[in-house]
């Protein structure tokens, strides 16, 4: 798997060698084509040297794999017990090794690829984009199993344009910032195609679901969901401090590095400041996309940012 590139743009490219592709495949299912060089590129190996141990506090850790940023002018370490790896100085290159845990090493691109993106000024978050029928974007942050992916999935299928279900990388834009797609595989009830829930997910690759694909989008507006099964699904609007806390929760390296906070968190801070809605995602909607859609779009439509100070 040479040169595969998970962001829409080609920014970052993944090598993967034979022993390897696999795990690559599982965490790149469907790479966007880009004729020009990328400027990030991640390269992951069979079992090979780890870095070596060492007694400080990680700076931060996903799922298995702490990562130590020791300032300036110096490589990113990660490492877990059975994957690792470095980010060069100029966080324009990862060397990464992975052994038999397949779950340390998704954390482990994950994390490396997080990180030199925010190097670059950009924010990989864990959230979902998509372009409603007017051509406003939207931004869905949430928790994992919080209904983000349902949700997205099911307004594409009322019209809208899916720009990605989990992940998208944050950057600066002309007039709001821009969300570009970083596609991997919805993970969706089983029964989500019926509009019946069954309990267990299912792996679905987004570009057979039959909906509208984007590869990006300005944001505009977001949605907060969290799952209330019993209750009726409901909207109500969101403080610009509430959407600014989503947003970080769901990108835990912000603040990882001195050098590179500022900048992300005026990108997240700028995109705090679209209208904000809490969207409470009750069982009366999972089957009928037309009446969540329709409920989405009677809320105060998102128009222009808020202005002023960080949201609050």
């Amino acid at each position: 798997m040479p040169d595969a590139r998970p962001v829409a743009d080609g920014f970052l490219a993944l090598d993967a060698d034979a022993a390897t592709a696999t795990l690559a495949s599982r965490w790149l299912p469907a790479a966007h084509r880009a004729a020009s060089p990328p400027t990030v590129r991640l390269t992951l190996a069979a079992p090979g040297p780890l870095p070596p141990a060492t007694d400080s506090p990680p700076t931060l850790s996903l799922g298995g794999i702490a990562a130590w940023l020791p300032g300036a002018g110096a490589p990113v370490t990660l490492a877990g017990r059975h994957a690792g790896g470095a980010l060069a100085t100029d966080a324009r290159s990862a060397t990464l090794v992975t052994g038999g845990d397949d779950d340390e090493g998704y954390s482990l691109l994950t994390l490396a690829a997080a990180l030199a993106l925010a190097a670059h000024g950009r924010l990989l978050l864990h959230a979902a984009a998509l372009v409603d029928p007017l051509g406003r974007g939207w931004l869905l942050a949430a928790d994992a199993r919080h209904g983000k992916t349902t949700t997205a999935l099911n307004l594409a299928r009322a019209g809208w344009t899916l720009v990605s279900d989990d992940q998208v990388v944050l950057m600066a834009g002309d007039a709001a910032p821009h969300a570009l797609a970083w596609r991997r595989y919805a993970h969706v009830d089983e029964g989500w195609g019926d509009g019946r829930i069954t309990g267990h997910r299912v792996a679905a690759d987004a570009s057979t679901l039959g909906v509208a694909l984007g590869d990006g989008c300005g944001v505009h507006g977001m949605l907060l969901p969290r799952i209330e099964a019993d209750a009726p699904t409901a909207l109500t609007e969101a403080s610009g401090a509430d959407a600014l806390a989503a947003l970080i929760r769901q990108a835990p390296w912000v603040l990882a590095s001195p050098a590179w906070a500022p900048a992300l968190l005026a990108l997240a801070t700028a995109a705090a400041r679209a209208p904000a809605w809490h969207l409470r995602l009750g069982r009366d909607t999972y089957a009928d996309p037309p009446r969540l859609a329709a409920l989405v779009s009677a809320a105060s439509p998102p128009t222009a940012p808020r202005a002023g100070p960080p949201p609050g």
